[in-house]
């Protein structure tokens, strides 16, 4: 079989979603293990995570991955993958697409026994980068090694796929990242939500920096992004200039196909910024003072 070649440099910022950070491809200026300058989402390090992809293909192609070994434990198969992937979702709607299935095997020696194939969820959006999602208890209990097979045999230029080798996260409780202490952006469609976040605060006209943003799904981050950026006068104006984001891979517990939203970690783009110190004054005016005409225009 033709190997998926790396994924090519060209993806586009311009063909993905907006609502998540890190997520929508380009080029880093690290050339990862097997060569390719893609940058990868989620925080995977280009020096030790291979990337495969068919971007610019001009002839079907296909990949059989070499087995990876199962922990013992874990609840989730996750396969950070970009394109266009066929999917089925839990309503058996088909997202057409290429091909990406999780093959399951059981080590017999030096061989490997094989079981069958699962094909991953997959919540979307494409073709920007994405977890796909395979439960553990998709798997039969003898099953300790997988591999991901994957194949594109359409040549159109926005027909194509490409995959990071699979991992078995150790997944933690929001609360137990976030906590209650550290301030959080959080959108306001997921305000009531999350009760135990505390929001950014407001002291003497001066907003406090945030550590991590909380987004809704992606149909309402579309709308939470329009009004919260520059042009709405919203606090995406200012987080942007002070802040990198960069989405941290999450799951709804015991509902890996539904699209629950995101959570974005903040790191400052100046390392050394230290908050500003600020100076306050009072006056005592009378209700009947006035400084001119309110500027209106």
């Amino acid at each position: 079989a033709n190997s998926i070649r790396p994924a090519d440099s060209e993806q586009s910022a311009s063909n993905t979603s907006s609502n998540s950070a890190g997520t929508s491809g380009g080029t880093s200026e690290n050339v990862g293990i097997n060569g390719s300058t893609v940058a990868l989402p989620f925080g995977l390090d280009p020096a030790t995570t291979p990337v495969l992809g068919s971007f610019g293909a001009t002839e079907p192609a296909s990949l059989t991955s070499g087995w990876y070994a199962l922990p013992e434990d874990g609840d989730l198969i996750a396969i950070a993958a970009a394109g266009r992937i066929r999917s089925v979702d839990k309503d058996g709607v088909v997202t057409p697409g290429q091909r990406v299935e999780l093959e399951y095997g059981r080590r017999d020696g030096d061989d490997v026994l094989t079981l069958g194939r699962v094909t991953p969820l997959d919540i979307g959006p494409s073709p920007s980068w994405r977890n796909l999602r395979v439960p553990m208890s998709d798997l039969p209990g003898d099953a300790d090694v997988v591999r991901i097979i994957a194949e594109d045999n359409d040549l159109s230029g926005d027909q194509w796929l490409a995959v990071t080798p699979p991992r078995v996260p150790k997944t933690q409780t929001l609360n137990s990242l976030v906590g209650s202490s550290d301030p959080v952006l959080l959108d306001w469609a997921v305000g009531l939500a999350f009760p135990c976040q505390r929001p950014f605060d407001h002291l003497d006209g001066v907003a406090e920096v945030p550590k991590y943003r909380i987004l809704p799904d992606r149909t309402g981050a579309e709308s939470t992004n329009a009004w919260q950026d520059s042009f709405g006068g919203g606090p995406l104006g200012w987080t942007e200039l002070l802040l990198e984001a960069q989405t941290l891979p999450s799951y709804l517990a015991d509902d890996y196909a539904r699209d629950w939203g995101s959570i974005e970690r903040y790191t400052p783009l100046d390392p050394s910024a230290r908050p500003a110190d600020i100076t306050v004054e009072q006056q005592s005016r009378s209700g009947l003072a006035s400084e001119g005409p309110m500027k209106t225009d």
